[in-house]
């Protein structure tokens, strides 16, 4: 097996956008010619900048994520505080059909409410 179709297959397995130019370099490189450890440097350059802007992201957005995993456990929080305090004031929303339809609709909303907080806080890179 040729070491471009080699190379195009393990890209293919690991499915790495990284290992992908490096190979793609690689193959450029030994089809044009040059200086193969300044391409290789310059990838290298090129990967510890991604990485370091995937962590600058994932830092950026933690308070995002952060307010969305309270404010999504929120109200089940409060509901067993009430449930806890006042045992007859929150007793209507389990013993009654519409206090159960009244929870269902909730806990829907809050889960349509937290998939959208977390698409929004998510960065594709």
């Amino acid at each position: 097996m040729t070491l471009e179709d080699s190379m195009g297959r393990m890209v293919e397995r690991t499915d790495s956008d990284d290992l992908d130019m490096l190979c793609t370099a690689i193959i450029i490189q030994r089809k044009v010619g040059g200086n193969l450890a300044d391409v290789l440097e310059k990838i290298s350059e090129t990967i510890q900048s991604r990485i370091t802007l995937r962590k600058e992201i994932k830092t950026r957005t933690a308070s995002g994520r952060m307010s969305g995993y309270i404010v999504g456990a929120l109200p089940f929080l409060l509901l067993g505080a009430m449930s806890m305090l006042n045992p007859e004031y929150a007793s209507g929303l389990f013993d009654t059909d519409v206090g159960r339809i009244m929870l269902g609709f909730g806990l829907v909303w809050e889960c349509i409410g937290f998939v959208i907080i977390k698409r929004i806080v998510t960065i594709k890179y």
